[in-house]
């Protein structure tokens, strides 16, 4: 089934309850789950630490699509999708499997002749940390991902 929810990802502190998903995992949840409204459901605090480029995305990423592309997946294991808001896409993955692999994305489904600035954010050694690297890709750019056991990645 796919369409509009609500939902509200993307906290980062526990207070009442323990958070049993890691931090990459909040984040992608805005992509990966569409909602006429964007939650940012935490206090402030639980942003405050976060590194740049989840804040930026934070203030980027949008809650409706142009365009929206099934990269992978397969139900109950994981699935990578891509949206297109104007000339930017937003690309989230979820892992559901207790194992670790990697994954290569072809960014196909790009226009030919556009390169794009990739932030490429996943989750960092553990699941309350961040890991960021900055590329530049274009519709024959492979992407090499290493996904963690029920951990995920993005790309904006």
């Amino acid at each position: 089934m796919v369409g509009a929810m609500d939902y509200t990802p993307i906290t980062f502190t526990s207070s009442q309850h323990p958070l049993l998903t890691s931090f990459g995992h909040e984040l992608v949840l805005s992509i990966g789950f569409e909602s006429d409204i964007q939650h940012l459901a935490d206090r402030p605090e639980g942003y405050y630490h976060l590194p740049d480029a989840a804040n930026w995305f934070h203030k980027e990423v949008s809650n409706a699509w142009d365009k929206t592309k099934l990269i992978d997946g397969y139900p109950g294991m994981d699935i990578i999708i891509a949206h297109q808001k104007g000339n930017d896409w937003y690309i989230g993955g979820i892992h559901a499997e207790n194992r670790e692999k990697s994954k290569k994305l072809a960014l196909i489904f790009l226009p030919e002749g556009t390169k794009y600035k990739l932030t490429f954010i996943a989750d960092g050694s553990h699941d309350k940390e961040f890991s960021s690297r900055y590329m530049v890709v274009d519709k024959f750019s492979e992407v090499e991902v290493k996904i963690l056991r029920r951990e995920v990645l993005l790309l904006v």
